[in-house]
């Protein structure tokens, strides 16, 4: 389900739009694929009390790296914003080709 982001977001971050728009864009775009996906979930009967409690512990970092993310964007120019968001969409890539499966996946 997840596969059409880093195209959507580079897209938009390869176009004219500000760093604020893409930003919020992202948010949106993001925002509506998880709520469906939950809502697929659920009706799938895929949540586990296994699930929702590893889901509330990694909220804990999520939370505060989502928080410092939001301090850091509007202190940062946006060139940096582009390249560190090009960066994490290329670290990403890296990490999901088949010859790491081994390092990340049991």
């Amino acid at each position: 389900m997840q596969i059409g982001g880093p195209p959507v977001i580079l897209y938009w971050l390869g176009g004219a739009l500000k760093a604020s728009v893409v930003r919020a864009n992202m948010f949106v775009f993001f925002g509506a694929l998880d709520v469906a996906g939950c809502v697929n979930y659920f009706i799938e009967g895929l949540f586990s009390r296994e699930a929702v409690a590893l889901a509330i512990l990694l909220g804990i970092p999520y939370t505060f790296l989502f928080l410092l993310g939001a301090i850091s964007f509007h202190r940062a120019p946006e060139k940096i914003y582009r390249w560190i968001a090009y960066a994490m969409i290329g670290l990403a890539g890296l990490v999901s080709l088949p010859v790491f499966d081994r390092l990340f996946r049991p």
